[in-house]
């Protein structure tokens, strides 16, 4: 019913005569000046510009430190082949050349030392100048002597 109604109340569309276009004036077209960039815009270009410079001079310098350092570490690494040999080269010359057995003959022979056992028991006397300088020791003890006397004391 509703739409019953809205079908008859519809007015019809009158369409409206375009006005005529008068045409337009031709003027002298100017030349469109771009508008300059703000100041702030161009610091922020600048900037971003010497901030890009410096990242990358940076990781240059990094990089060529790092080269440096790594040339720096094989060297040493060589360094270090070349002395490691030579450490195994004196140790295989100490290894045959020194021996406990060659070192007894050598004391034994040359230097006319004796070897004995370690089982063997070698007694010492001591001289009789060490009996009495244990009996002069007593004797300055209970006699007030001098340092002087205790040593003539000795040589007798």
């Amino acid at each position: 019913m509703i739409a019953e109604q809205t079908r008859n109340n519809v007015a019809p569309q009158w369409q409206m005569p375009e006005p005529a276009r008068q045409p337009r004036r031709r003027t002298k077209q100017q030349p469109k000046v771009s508008p300059r960039p703000s100041v702030a815009k161009r610091l922020i270009s600048i900037g971003l510009v010497l901030l890009s410079f410096f990242v990358v001079s940076t990781i240059i310098t990094r990089f060529l430190y790092i080269e440096t350092l790594d040339n720096d570490l094989s060297a040493l690494n060589k360094t270090l082949k070349v002395e490691k040999q030579k450490t195994s080269q004196l140790r295989a010359q100490l290894s045959v050349g020194v021996s406990l057995d060659d070192i007894e003959t050598r004391a034994s022979e040359g230097l006319n030392m004796d070897t004995s056992n370690t089982l063997k028991r070698i007694s010492i006397k001591l001289p009789a100048v060490a009996e009495q300088s244990g009996n002069a020791t007593e004797n300055t003890t209970t006699q007030d002597q001098g340092v002087f006397d205790y040593l003539l004391g000795l040589l007798d």
